[in-house]
């Protein structure tokens, strides 16, 4: 019997194609996995990008113009602005001159904080008489609330308060009314520890900014513009009825090292976000 076993030169072709076909696989299954985070970086890019968008429009859903007030959105800067956002719809169920009382039902609705004097303000729906035509009416809390009771003998929380006798008399003796929370804050793009981001500080309380997402190119990468009802910028310093947002962002880091690094992704969105109490 013949017994044979592999040349030297048999073995070294044998490896060298190993080689080969191990070589093809590794470099494929990077591009793969390059491909993949490339992928990744834009999903979580435009999650960044839709997050500012809506948040944006949450914080401004409820605004317009209040003349007793002034304007709710005032454009500060190309990439700032402030606004008296909207924090819980109550039901005030006394509401003297100098205290208002809070059925403790509707507070239970906001779940997360009670009013804070520190940094909340009510505004609260007068009809109308012969006073005047039927509005909101501001109304600065002046102290924390204490447990109390509704003339109907419901749960209620005080605070402490200072409203004009016209506001009481229009109201009426059932002394029942619909409230907003209110809260100023400014919505923003500023330079963190991580790049430039969008964020949010409460302007009453003195809050530090609270980031939202990001991150964004520059400070530029988040541009604001009032538009009147039309969606025309405006050219005066009357309140807007809109507001322009574009957003520019990028991913947080390049990925993986060397030949299969990633660059950064760069994305952009826009949107038109119309108040619905547009003046």
């Amino acid at each position: 019997m013949n017994r044979r076993g592999f040349s030297l030169f048999e073995l070294v072709v044998g490896i060298v194609i190993a080689t080969l076909v191990l070589g093809l696989g590794f470099s494929l299954s990077g591009r793969v996995q390059t491909v993949a985070r490339q992928r990744g970086e834009r999903i979580g890019l435009a999650a960044n990008l839709s997050t500012i968008i809506e948040v944006l429009g949450r914080e401004l859903e409820a605004a317009g113009s209040d003349p007793a007030s002034g304007a709710d959105v005032q454009i500060v800067g190309a990439n700032s602005l402030t606004a008296r956002a909207r924090r819980g719809l109550l039901v005030g169920c006394r509401i003297v001159a100098d205290t208002v009382d809070i059925a403790s039902d509707s507070l239970a609705g906001l779940r997360m904080r009670l009013p804070d004097p520190a940094r909340d303000s009510l505004m609260i729906w007068v009809p109308s008489d012969s006073s005047g035509p039927e509005g909101w009416v501001p109304v600065a809390l002046l102290g924390s609330g204490i447990g109390a009771a509704c003339p109907s003998g419901e749960g209620a929380v005080r605070y402490p308060a200072t409203i004009d006798s016209t506001t009481v008399a229009r109201i009426g003796p059932s002394g029942r009314s619909i409230l907003i929370l209110f809260e100023s804050i400014n919505a923003r793009a500023y330079l963190g520890a991580g790049g430039w981001q969008f964020g949010i500080e409460g302007l009453s309380a003195g809050a530090t900014v609270q980031p939202i997402a990001g991150r964004l190119v520059g400070a530029g990468g988040l541009d604001l513009v009032g538009l009147d009802r039309l969606g025309v910028p405006l050219a005066g310093p009357g309140p807007p009825s809109a507001i322009g947002v574009i957003v520019v962002a990028e991913s947080y880091r390049g990925l993986a090292v060397g030949g299969g690094r990633v660059a950064p992704v760069r994305d952009s969105a826009r949107a038109i976000l119309r108040f619905r109490n547009a003046p």
